[in-house]
């Protein structure tokens, strides 16, 4: 797979070129959208050894059993797509161009948020008492049952 330039109006999985028993078949057109609160992902996507455009086919039910579904820089949203186990999810090479780009939208857009950690809220039980394990609780129940 690869990712680049929009081929005109040649209609989707429409055949490239063959050699040695092999097709390369242009899938399609999609649009490469940037959101402003993914810059974390593309900031990680940047950094790695192998900075990537991911493409998502999806499984379809016509003349092509797979249909072009996403075109993203962000590692994360790809990772989302690949936990069904339908669909293919490939890494390929990013673009120059493309990567300027993204870095450019991170550099315009991307705001540090620091860690923030939650405090935990207290849970109490109807009568009000906070939850806890009652004196002399054993995990398996108090007597050796295991009702616990």
């Amino acid at each position: 797979m690869a990712v680049g330039p929009a081929q005109g109006e040649r209609a989707a999985w429409s055949l490239l070129r063959e050699a040695g028993g092999t097709g390369l078949f242009y899938a399609g057109r999609l649009p490469f959208l940037l959101h402003r609160k993914e810059t974390p992902a593309y900031l990680e996507n940047l950094s790695g050894a192998r900075p990537a455009a991911y493409v998502v086919l999806a499984p379809d039910e016509g003349d092509v059993p797979w249909r072009l579904a996403l075109l993203t820089a962000s590692p994360w949203e790809a990772q989302a797509w690949m936990e069904s186990g339908d669909n293919v999810v490939e890494g390929v090479p990013l673009p120059g161009g493309l990567r300027r780009l993204i870095e450019r939208f991170v550099e315009l857009h991307h705001v540090d948020e620091p860690f923030q950690k939650r405090r935990r809220t207290p849970h109490f039980g109807d009568d009000g008492t906070p939850f806890a394990r009652p004196p002399g609780w054993r995990a398996g129940g108090q007597d050796g049952d295991d009702d616990g």
